[in-house]
């Protein structure tokens, strides 16, 4: 997350391109928020619009994990660290 670089993983039988923004606690389990830029979803294709590609994701739930050295960083407008997606948050980026 420090160095902004998107990460390839597998959640719930889909491939996604993830760009973590928030990493915490939520009921004891790790949790993050993720600006999704690319892949699939549980539901199948990525919606259209930038705002609507927030995910809130359990870590252990990921699978297959990978950094995408020479990946782009995506972000959308209404990003905010001021989530309830974590009770806790340790880290997160800064808007």
């Amino acid at each position: 997350m420090a160095v902004r670089r998107p990460v390839r993983a597998r959640y719930h039988g889909a491939e996604r391109l993830l760009c973590p923004h928030l990493l915490g606690w939520k009921a004891g389990r790790a949790k993050t928020l993720c600006y999704q830029s690319g892949g699939a979803t549980s539901q199948g294709e990525l919606a259209q619009e930038p705002e609507e590609r927030w995910r809130s994701l359990f870590v252990d739930d990921l699978g297959t994990v990978e950094l995408v050295e020479d990946g782009t960083w995506a972000t959308a407008a209404n990003y905010s660290p001021m989530t309830n997606c974590v009770d806790v948050a340790e880290f997160f980026v800064t808007p």
